[in-house]
């Protein structure tokens, strides 16, 4: 199945899941292809850099493409605490609940922390790359204590 046709199928919650999912399963010295909406994982060989280089798959954009995604997760997660508040579910059986989603946001996100810790030893050379996702991860776990945080209280 093509990427495209992945994207029209998902909404905006499932494409940020499936892109934390796929940022957690990075390992060392892979990088992101950051071009469609769906990331991929570039795993190394000879000639990647010069590929990479062509397709204009930069340090740069990989780090835009995190902080954005990152920015639509906690947008969303933020959104659902609000439905939640407000009683703003429909209850239709069939999907899944404000809580529920919510939770997968706290798992992948922390999932997401291996992949991102990944990445910093794959550019370990390249400082402001390195700070870069040192202020991803340190944002992420504020965010995750906070969510963590609420889901106690809620459970209480």
């Amino acid at each position: 199945m093509e990427n495209s046709q992945i994207d029209e199928n998902l909404n905006l919650t499932e494409v940020c899941l499936l892109n934390l999912k796929i940022i957690s399963k990075l390992e060392e010295n892979e990088k992101l292809i950051t071009k469609d909406t769906i990331l991929k994982i570039d795993k190394p060989y000879i000639l990647q850099g010069i590929k990479r280089w062509i397709a204009n798959e930069k340090r740069e954009i990989t780090i835009l493409r995190l902080n954005e995604i990152y920015k639509k997760s906690f947008d969303i997660t933020d959104e659902l605490l609000d439905n939640e508040k407000n009683n703003d579910n429909d209850n239709n059986i069939l999907e899944d609940s404000n809580s529920q989603i919510f939770q997968k946001f706290i798992i992948e996100f922390t999932n997401s922390l291996t992949g991102i810790n990944n990445l910093k030893k794959t550019y370990a050379t390249d400082v402001p790359i390195i700070s870069q996702l040192d202020m991803i991860s340190n944002k992420l776990n504020t965010r995750l204590e906070k969510m963590n945080k609420i889901c106690k209280i809620s459970i209480n």
